[in-house]
């Protein structure tokens, strides 16, 4: 889904993309790979939350559900063009092994395979690229502020409990 709103601040969900020029957008982070990017020129931001590294062969999709078309949908959707890529400036944020599982060489859990994937497609695209809170075994929440085009991310420690735990 893609969608462009005005409220002061918006949940992007998953597979989801949003892009405002005021407002914050907000992601909440496990395996998946928030991608915020800034445009100087025309002055907008949009943040994509992508769930998946790789889509399959011949599958395209508008939305951010794989990393390795989110960038460009994104883009599309802020109605930037891929070239000049220095106008557009990109933050990662998540990708973290949220389900702690055991790492066996040559093997890479979900969270890894998504931050490689979204980091090929900046490159490729020369996009300037910064980093914040990848990785780990911990969720994040990421904020995307588009009026002063600022990212901020925090782990999230624990998570309430549900009240299907409670006894």
């Amino acid at each position: 889904m893609t969608a462009s709103r005005s409220s002061p601040k918006e949940q992007v969900l998953i597979c989801e993309i949003l892009v405002s020029t005021t407002g914050i957008l907000k992601a909440t982070l496990g395996s998946c790979v928030g991608i915020a990017l800034f445009s100087r020129k025309p002055r907008i931001c949009g943040l994509a939350h992508c769930l998946l590294p790789m889509a399959p062969p011949g599958k395209e999709t508008q939305d951010a559900r794989y990393a390795n078309q989110a960038v460009r949908n994104l883009m599309r959707a802020m109605g930037v063009a891929a070239k000049p890529s220095r106008n557009l400036t990109a933050y990662l944020s998540g990708g973290a092994n949220v389900l702690h599982l055991p790492q066996h060489p040559g093997r890479k859990h979900i969270g890894e395979l998504n931050l490689e994937a979204c980091k090929a497609e900046l490159y490729q695209l020369g996009i300037h690229l910064e980093e914040i809170e990848t990785g780990g075994e911990l969720a994040c929440n990421m904020l995307v502020d588009c009026v002063a085009q600022t990212v901020t991310s925090s782990r999230i420690l624990s998570f309430p409990e549900s009240p299907l735990e409670q006894s």
